[in-house]
């Protein structure tokens, strides 16, 4: 269960303007404070709303920068010198951390960049919904990892995959138009 919070004091961004008022929290804001509320004052502090990362490779986030040419044409050459040095140093001996560390370190950096919302890019591991994860994970959707690495049958099958009435699913879009 997540502690609600009465914030007090801070200056609170609504997409507009930055206004002060009193914020209560759980796992989302709310009306009233809830019971057990713990009171922490922000003042001269601001909040923003959080970001959503579109695209992540949760565990892959814990590779270090990675720059192997001075100019990348797209993500696709990026992507083929990555895959050319996985079985080298430093790389082989980070992709043998254990599947929790990798996730974890990947939410991490996204929380710490201001993205409290996270779209996984690879396929859902159930460590990505425990609530100790630290940022979350859009869980109903559809991907294709890219039209360069994967054939044309993956992306069909992908997409005739997505889940009813998800961001995306044809369902989805016909219920938007309607």
């Amino acid at each position: 269960m997540v502690q609600p919070l009465h914030i007090i004091g801070a200056h609170i961004w609504n997409g507009h303007e930055v206004v002060r008022r009193d914020l209560y929290t759980t796992d989302r804001v709310t009306e009233k404070p809830a019971s057990g509320t713990m009171t922490v004052d922000l003042a001269g502090y601001t909040i923003f709303p959080g970001l959503v990362n579109a695209h992540d490779h949760l565990e892959l986030n814990h590779y270090p920068r990675s720059k192997f040419r001075e100019v990348y044409d797209n993500a696709h050459q990026w992507g083929e010198d990555m895959n050319a040095r996985l079985d080298t140093e430093p790389y082989k001996s980070l992709r043998a951390y254990p599947l929790w560390d990798k996730l974890f370190i990947g939410g991490l950096k996204n929380l710490l960049c201001g993205a409290t919302t996270v779209i996984h890019h690879n396929p859902p591991h159930r460590e990505l919904w425990r609530k100790d994860f630290p940022v979350r994970v859009l869980r109903k959707y559809g991907w294709a990892h890219s039209l360069h690495f994967s054939t044309d049958a993956e992306v069909v099958a992908s997409y005739r995959s997505t889940p009813r009435m998800s961001p995306g699913s044809s369902t989805w879009r016909k219920a938007r138009t309607r």
